[in-house]
């Protein structure tokens, strides 16, 4: 009498093809999660990027349009643009170093006080870290003209003003203009 033998895989053969898989799941999953986490990250710097860019354009076109009334001595983190004529319209932009945000105050006062309608500029996934308004006047006899340097630095993916080393997924960014104002216009 013949042994009848039957085809099949063994439980260790079925065990060991379970963990292969499973090994490979795994991998699978955490490159597709990286992926995924790196482009949101992408995204978000791109479209801070582009904030900042926007914020900047604001400030530099209000600036040029209006007459320059005053960068805050002390802190250096406002810049007041008075418009002549439109009612006295006075814009006041302020940074808030504990929120780290950046805002626009419209009032009609003529004063340069954080009262009146507002609008936050940055968006909420823009924490502005720092807000730097420098005033330089010209030397003696050189003319009326002075320029505004403005910086602005900002985080993306990091918390308050930090990029941890260990965190790509943390950038800061840095944006400078300078404006050029001649006062006897």
């Amino acid at each position: 009498m013949k042994a009848k033998t039957t085809q099949g895989f063994t439980i260790v053969e079925l065990l060991i093809a379970i963990s292969v898989m499973g090994i490979m799941s795994a991998l699978t999953t955490a490159v597709v999660v990286s992926t995924i986490r790196f482009y949101a990250f992408t995204n978000n710097f791109r479209q801070n990027q582009q904030a900042g860019r926007n914020i900047l354009d604001t400030i530099t076109t209000d600036t040029r349009f209006g007459e320059l009334i005053t960068v805050t001595p002390v802190t250096t983190d406002s810049l007041c643009v008075r418009f002549r004529g439109d009612n006295n319209k006075t814009l006041f932009y302020k940074w808030n170093p504990f929120t780290k945000n950046l805002i626009r105050f419209i009032n009609y006062t003529n004063s340069c006080t954080s009262t009146g309608a507002f609008t936050k500029l940055n968006p909420d996934t823009m924490q502005v870290s720092q807000f730097v308004v420098q005033e330089v006047k010209p030397p003696l006899g050189g003319g009326n003209v002075t320029s505004v340097v403005i910086s602005l630095e900002f985080v993306t993916g990091g918390s308050g003003a930090n990029c941890p080393a260990t965190n790509i997924y943390c950038n800061k960014s840095i944006l400078t203009t300078a404006i050029t104002l001649d006062e006897d216009l």
